[in-house]
């Protein structure tokens, strides 16, 4: 069995993947949202250009602010307060379209919007959904803006910014896999045209595309999932996520093509990743698993072992040592890698099985039935060796 690794984030510092079945409603706004959200400035007076979109999201005519707002921005780019206001006025929006879908979705089972999203009042619901979660991007590239050009005044906006990116991502939860994906690759290359310049929508696009790559084996995806982490990369070179995110679409670009070049690139990037963070778990995580890919064992196990003493609770690198220390024939090693994974991921079937294996071939055939028995219920196909 491969090894596993860290998938691409969207956070400051890559994690193991979220799980895919969250609740499809987006959250409400956080506390500091709405405080933010009824001023402008955080107590600084309203500048006068600004008072009518204020009243306007008052009043809840998210769209008619929004339209104000669009027309001072175009005029004067560099405006936080009016950048910031608009923010406000798509985070709002959004949620007010959320709302709408959950009430309109009440009205018919979840599981037929599922099954035909083109049916006449399904195309409702979806189409606020995509709105939802445009306006959430918007929402998110406006607040990373204000941020940026006044970092004194408007630096809470930052957590708004990613607490809108990440709404976003989840409006199509409820969706099929495939027809999801597909709208979320639509929904990151909108957010793209809008802010070609903006290195996080660059993110989110290569997170979208790799994530597409790997359900359909697409070389295709994963090429343009590393053109996107690259371009991000290079608008901001000091971000450790891009760098770590570029390494990983090299990694699965590599598997899918075969080119042993792109496992090469992809050190280089992990390489540069840990330059710039030398306490990433995640990267020598995923360095790791190219040293693999690339037959060097003894790289890959070193960089298992010092994930393993960064981030002792990633149950993926005990996973993939003691995969590799199963195919040294060092199997006791294994053994209590795999069961450490156990520990700390009860429903991890590919560690029963590989630990099975290791039990098997030290002819502990008792042990290894019953880890193969855990991981066939589990849902992996195990095909247990002949004694």
């Amino acid at each position: 069995m491969p090894n596993m690794r860290i998938t691409p984030s969207h956070s400051v510092r890559a994690t193991a993947s979220c799980p895919r079945d969250r609740a499809w409603t987006v959250l409400a706004l956080l506390a500091l949202g709405l405080a933010l959200a009824t001023c402008v400035g955080c107590g600084q007076p309203d500048p006068p250009a600004l008072d009518g979109a204020q009243r306007l999201i008052d009043q809840e005519r998210f769209q008619e602010a929004i339209d104000r707002l669009d027309t001072i921005v175009a005029d004067a780019p560099q405006r936080a307060d009016a950048l910031y206001l608009r923010a406000v006025a798509n985070y709002r929006w959004a949620e007010q379209l959320q709302h709408g879908a959950e009430a309109e979705a009440k009205a018919k089972p979840m599981a037929e919007i599922k099954a035909d999203s083109r049916a006449a009042d399904s195309r409702a619901i979806v189409a606020q959904l995509e709105q939802a979660s445009l306006a959430n991007d918007a929402a998110a590239v406006d607040f990373r803006l204000a941020a940026k050009i006044d970092p004194d005044q408007y630096d809470a906006a930052r957590k708004l910014a990613e607490k809108a990116q990440q709404a976003g991502l989840h409006v199509f939860d409820c969706f099929a896999r495939s027809e999801r994906l597909d709208k979320a690759v639509q929904r990151a290359r909108q957010v793209v045209d809008a802010a070609p310049n903006d290195p996080e929508s660059l993110n989110s696009l290569g997170c979208a595309l790799l994530d597409r790559a790997e359900a359909n084996d697409s070389s295709d995806d994963a090429r343009q999932a590393e053109r996107a982490f690259a371009d991000a990369a290079r608008l901001q070179p000091e971000e450790i996520r891009f760098a770590f995110n570029r390494g990983t679409a090299l990694t699965i670009l590599g598997e899918l093509t075969g080119e042993h070049g792109c496992y090469h690139r992809a050190l280089d990037e992990f390489d540069r990743a840990l330059r710039l963070d030398p306490q990433s778990a995640a990267v020598y995580c995923n360095r790791g698993d190219v040293y693999e890919k690339l037959g060097q064992w003894r790289q890959a196990m070193a960089d298992f072992t010092r994930t393993i003493e960064l981030d002792p609770n990633l149950a993926i690198a005990w996973y993939n040592r003691g995969d590799i220390a199963g195919r040294r024939g060092q199997l006791d090693r294994a053994i209590d890698d795999f069961t450490q994974t156990i520990h700390l991921d009860p429903d991890f079937p590919d560690a029963y099985a590989q630990r099975g294996l290791a039990y098997f071939n030290r002819g502990d055939y008792a042990a290894a039935a019953a880890d193969f028995e855990q991981a066939r219920a589990l849902g992996l196909e195990v095909e247990p060796p002949a004694e």
